[in-house]
């Protein structure tokens, strides 16, 4: 897994450790621009420099060689995308780390090549769910229209910034009435 600059910056917040969570569960690999751009931001602290100089330790960082730049360049030709996104994304192909599991997720808005997410999981726990959670039960009419294989978790709690260029396809729609269900947990979330 190629984490992206934002991520490594979320995951040092307090208020994200869903994330740290996640990048300690995968082997994560950096590209060499999202350590430079981590790393040579002029207003870190003492603290969060000490986070992640242990986390870039702990994480694979790979080289921005010719090849890499070759795949950035025909990435900013067939699609508009800043310089970074095109490295980085340059580093995912080269480097094979594309083909990492799918996994399902909602989309909540786009903004440029920005995309605002929040997550599908497919493993629901036995214990009640959260108020953040919505279930998507494959035993409702319109189960198949979702694409999903199988009942599954919309966790508005996990919700996330990606570059458009890690989504692979369209899986599915989601009903009218589980699109308001996460849209009222969203905005609750926010008062």
């Amino acid at each position: 897994m190629l984490l992206d600059s934002n991520i490594i910056i979320y995951a040092a917040q307090q208020e994200n450790e869903f994330l740290r969570e996640f990048i300690t569960n995968n082997s994560p690999y950096i590209s060499a621009l999202s350590y430079l751009e981590v790393l040579g931001y002029h207003q870190l602290t003492d603290e969060d420099k000490t986070y992640f100089e242990e986390f870039f330790n702990a994480s694979q960082i790979l080289p921005i060689s010719q090849a890499v730049i070759d795949q950035a360049v025909r990435l900013k030709q067939i699609r508009r995308m800043c310089l970074g996104d095109a490295i980085i994304a340059g580093t995912a192909k080269i480097y094979d780390l594309t083909g990492n599991k799918l996994r399902p997720a909602l989309v909540i808005a786009i903004h440029r090549e920005e995309t605002i997410i929040v997550g599908i999981f497919s493993k629901i726990p036995n214990e009640n769910l959260r108020e953040t959670w919505v279930l998507v039960s494959d035993q409702d009419a319109k189960f198949k229209e979702t694409g999903l294989k199988k009942s599954s978790l919309i966790r508005a709690d996990k919700i996330a910034t990606v570059n458009e260029v890690v989504f692979q396809r369209k899986l599915g729609v989601l009903s009218l009435e589980l699109i308001e269900k996460v849209n009222f947990i969203l905005v609750m979330m926010t008062i």
